[in-house]
């Protein structure tokens, strides 16, 4: 399962958004489901959903085997400097796929200097690793590999 629930709510440009009540659902529905079915949740770096949702920070793990794998989408081709926490369910942090992606770039700039339409995108070369190694990896709890992503 790999959930990406609007972030509007619960990003850092929050302020500026105006999510409809049941995007704010989505996410603590999603948070549910990766820790019932196994799975990965993407959302931004210090989303308040952590709090909200009693979410491990990274270096920690929780009860229900989950951890925080922190990641740049940068590395995978976003041109702004987008940070990005992954709460993976169902695998072991030492057992990670793993990734091919570039740490340095001179394209890469702050991510609110990119509009809205690419600031919202994800890499073409961040979905395969995520969809296809890691989520796949996590699913492990008896149910089957469900793709749930919101908009």
């Amino acid at each position: 399962m790999v959930c990406h629930p609007p972030c509007r709510a619960w990003g850092k440009l929050r302020h500026n958004a105006k999510p409809r009540p049941d995007e704010i659902e989505q996410a603590r529905f999603a948070v549910a489901e990766v820790r019932r079915c196994g799975g990965v949740l993407e959302h931004p770096a210090y989303s308040q959903l952590w709090a909200d949702q009693a979410l491990p920070l990274p270096g920690l793990g929780d009860d229900f085997g989950g951890f925080i794998l922190p990641v740049h989408q940068s590395w995978f081709g976003h041109r702004g400097h987008k940070a990005t926490w992954l709460y993976v369910v169902g695998t072991d942090p030492c057992q990670l796929p793993s990734m091919s992606f570039r740490l340095v770039s001179d394209d890469v700039v702050p991510v609110e200097k990119v509009g809205r339409a690419e600031r919202e995108a994800t890499p073409p070369a961040f979905s395969p690793w995520l969809l296809m190694k890691l989520a796949d990896q996590a699913q492990g709890r008896g149910a089957s590999c469900l793709m749930v992503i919101f908009r």
